[in-house]
């Protein structure tokens, strides 16, 4: 399991890239990873708006293999259109082995 975290939350979009090196070349996926909110444990309990919670601004990939090399290009979208992009490099451990 390898947990992304983006920069800011104050995106309107957020999209993950992942490109997985096989022994085909890549094989690459996309998510589109919208930032939710989460309750916060401070919030107010007699109010319902997005003030009571904070942003969670991560993607966990839980479908990541051992031993393998990723790229994953994280894209954020701002509300005024701008975009941030970042890639990033990933290698996973072999799987340990149970003598």
């Amino acid at each position: 399991r390898l947990t992304i975290r983006f920069r800011g939350c104050e995106e309107a979009s957020t999209e993950v890239v992942r490109h997985e090196l096989t022994t085909d070349g890549f094989e690459v996926s996309k998510i589109n990873q919208p930032c939710t909110w989460a309750q916060s444990e401070f919030a107010n309990h007699g109010g319902s708006n997005n003030d009571d919670g904070t942003l969670k601004c991560e993607h966990d990939d839980t479908g990541i293999k051992p031993d393998t090399w990723y790229v994953y290009v994280l894209t954020q979208t701002l509300k005024d259109g701008r975009k941030f992009t970042s890639h990033h490099e990933v290698l996973t451990y072999p799987r340990a082995e149970v003598p």
